[in-house]
């Protein structure tokens, strides 16, 4: 299967497109950048690291900076990325030249919101350079004409992120309330398994001006990652070797950004005194006082004399990774399997614990999968669930999954960490034994990882439905 589909850009140069919905501005500024860095780059100046302080576009624009910009480019749309070669060909070209070109009955204008609804949707940064604005501002005439007569749909690309809420949706329709776009003019692909029916629960078809689709994104993605990348993971016969080895740590909790549940199950575990039987990272170095007002919002008892001694050590690095900084590492950062092949379980943070019911996977999920890791997984309701449907199998009666079914965020959190205690009272030779009484379902969930992108039906499902809207 192979479709064409078109997608149209505003700005063109020589060997790339700007992003559409972008301030001209910004535009020139990349140009000349371009200009200056030895060959033109795909992605926009704009989208290095702007919450880096270091960043060189705060000692340009100053306050009026913002925060990302409200369109990225990345290389485009993600359905250009290789992960998606043999399915799909995009066919990029300016607007003008594109009209002219295609055969098809409408065109895709498409924007890739950065990573922030909030800064997209410009109620932010008010006056700020790169987010100030209604999102559709910087759409041209022509495009916007189009918009209007039914000749174009936006394709709006979420494809990186897992979380909008009611209220977000709500300064959306209100924008696009003020502009000339059709109801329904917009393709909101979003990487979730159950986005669209959230959306439509939310909004009666009166109501709706979006076309919400499901599209998990992230999950296909790692599976082409890890399947097509091979120095980034370890293969059966590897670690089948390592069999007789005893593992260095117990368990492998990886944090970059503080979120409320990441820092309870850290501070208990230090206020247990079990932190040094899990390989643990701590990237983002905030406050005392800013970690307690989110470890609030789960009431355990803490020790925070120890949680003080702790917060004098961050940042804190992975053992194979002394040096990284929260800078340095993304959620394609991995460069190697070392930490999972040095430990015997994964604690799996993903983005969102308190999501408003969506079912979504970023990467965090993938690594474990790929690395021959039993995890526990501390985000959504029913992830487990969700992932024995997709055909991975998960860690009962080795690990007491019933958490997956427990509504409540706080118990829910309570549940795994009183699990996670249970394996770290473990002596080294009992917790060796419990991980190799998986083999089967670990080697079984690697194969199903690296064959995940050959049989996805969510992938699909989208590329067909964005056909019948092109042509319809």
């Amino acid at each position: 299967m192979s479709i064409s589909l078109p997608f149209f850009y505003d700005f063109a140069f020589p060997n790339y497109f700007l992003p559409n919905a972008l301030n001209p501005q910004m535009a020139i500024v990349n140009y000349i950048h371009n200009l200056h860095v030895g060959g033109a780059t795909t992605d926009s100046l704009f989208e290095k690291d702007v919450d880096n302080p270091k960043n060189v576009n705060h000692y340009v624009f100053g306050d009026s900076m913002g925060k990302w910009p409200q369109s990225l480019r990345h290389n485009g749309t993600h359905l250009r990325y290789p992960c998606y070669r043999e399915f799909v060909h995009i066919d990029e070209q300016a607007v003008f030249v594109g009209k002219q070109n295609s055969n098809k009955k409408r065109y895709y204008y498409p924007i890739k919101s950065g990573p922030h609804l909030d800064e997209f949707l410009g109620h932010t940064h008010a006056g700020s350079k790169l987010n100030g604005e209604y999102f559709w501002r910087y759409i041209s005439r022509e495009v916007l004409d189009d918009l209007k007569e039914g000749k174009a749909l936006i394709y709006l690309d979420w494809a990186h992120e897992n979380f909008v809420s009611k209220s977000q949706y709500d300064i959306l329709h209100e924008q696009l309330r003020y502009s000339e776009i059709a109801d329904k003019s917009i393709v909101f692909a979003f990487n979730s398994f159950n986005a669209k029916e959230i959306y439509e629960n939310w909004y009666s078809p009166t109501e709706r001006k979006l076309d919400v689709v499901n599209w998990p994104f992230l999950l296909f993605h790692n599976s082409y990652h890890y399947r097509s990348d091979r120095e980034k993971r370890m293969d059966v016969d590897e670690f089948r070797a390592t069999k007789n080895t005893i593992r260095q740590n117990y368990g492998l909790f990886k944090i970059r950004r503080a979120r409320s549940y990441r820092l309870a199950l850290l501070y208990r575990l230090c206020t247990d005194n079990l932190l040094y039987r899990v390989d643990h990272s701590m990237l983002d170095n905030i406050s005392l006082r800013h970690t307690q007002i989110f470890a609030e919002q789960f009431p355990y008892n803490y020790n925070w004399e120890r949680i003080e001694e702790l917060h004098k050590k961050f940042p804190i690095n992975l053992q194979s990774e002394t040096s990284k900084t929260f800078w340095d590492i993304s959620g394609w950062g991995d460069k190697t399997p070392i930490a999972n092949k040095n430990a015997y379980f994964d604690i799996t943070c993903e983005t969102y614990m308190e999501n408003d019911g969506y079912k979504s996977f970023t990467e965090k999920v993938s690594k474990p999968l790929v690395h021959f890791n039993p995890f526990f997984f501390v985000g959504f309701q029913g992830a487990l669930q969700l992932l024995r449907d997709l055909g991975f199998k998960t860690f009962s009666p080795y690990i007491d999954e019933s958490y997956d079914n427990e509504p409540n965020q706080a118990k829910r959190l309570d549940m795994i960490y009183n699990e996670i205690k249970r394996l770290l009272s473990m002596t080294p030779e009992e917790i060796h034994n419990w991980y190799w009484s998986m083999e089967d379902i670990l080697i079984h969930n690697h194969n199903r990882m690296l064959e995940f992108c050959k049989d996805d039906q969510y992938t699909m499902n989208l590329l067909t439905y964005l056909n019948f809207r092109v042509h319809s």
